[in-house]
């Protein structure tokens, strides 16, 4: 179901980087992380490095994306 939250711009937006650099040692003991979030992830122009990030504070961590697809159609 559409859910109306996304028309309000104050709640649509990107996590900031200090955000993630503060969250980067929790990875170390996890087994998986999802990038998703409440518009399409691929829009945000940090993923590649958030990725990359992620992938260095935890090698042997799985790594997903769940995508509506938006920007690739």
């Amino acid at each position: 179901p559409y859910l109306r939250v996304h028309d309000d711009p104050a709640y649509v937006r990107e996590m900031s980087d200090d955000t993630f650099e503060r969250l980067l040692p929790a990875l170390a003991g996890i087994r998986q992380v999802l990038f998703s979030g409440s518009g399409e992830p691929l829009m945000n122009r940090r993923l590649p490095e958030f990725i990359d990030k992620a992938r260095r504070a935890n090698p042997s961590m799985d790594i997903g994306l769940i995508t509506n697809g938006t920007i690739l159609t």
